[in-house]
């Protein structure tokens, strides 16, 4: 990402790894081959630090020869007006954290979904949110997990980081 708001961190996630703005290309150890007509999943991701603005990112796809076969061009725009204000969201806690097999959130007013994301971003598990229920991760490996809390409309309420050994 470029023109970032100073304070601003951004990263590219690709099927292997996560880079920084300052790298132009995957690793040559661990590169993204692709057959004719397969897709792969990129993830752009922006963290503000509570700093409104905007960044501009720029994804070029680019054959072994050193063609850019493909230029994606986006930008992030965050705003107060997009963020969500809940002065009741620093109460909220995953427990029991670390878990092993299950974790329950506390009660929220107003949480509609779980949805439960491993490091890198990839989307693992979610749930339908039930006062009082427990919510199984046993069949996940250990790691670090993100649990994102939305309302029904759609707002995320917060994330917390769940350790599940």
């Amino acid at each position: 990402m470029s023109n970032n708001p100073s304070g601003w961190f951004s990263w590219i996630c690709d099927k292997n790894l996560c880079y920084d703005p300052s790298v132009n290309a995957c690793p040559q150890s661990k590169p993204n081959v692709m057959a004719a007509g397969e897709t792969i999943e990129l993830q752009v991701h922006a963290n503000p630090a509570n700093t409104e603005g905007a960044g501009d990112y720029e994804l070029s796809v680019i054959d072994d020869a050193g063609n850019v076969l493909n230029t994606i061009n986006g930008q992030i725009i965050v705003s107060s007006a997009t963020a969500v204000k809940d002065l009741n969201s620093a109460k909220l806690t995953v427990y029991p954290n670390p878990t092993q097999d299950f974790f329950q959130v506390s009660d929220t007013p107003g949480l509609r979904y779980i949805e439960l994301f491993n490091i890198v971003g990839n989307k693992m598990k979610s749930y339908d949110a039930t006062p009082q229920k427990q919510y199984y991760v046993g069949d996940l490996t250990d790691g670090i997990y993100l649990v994102r809390l939305v309302t029904s409309s759609g707002k995320i309420i917060k994330t917390i980081r769940l350790s599940k050994r």
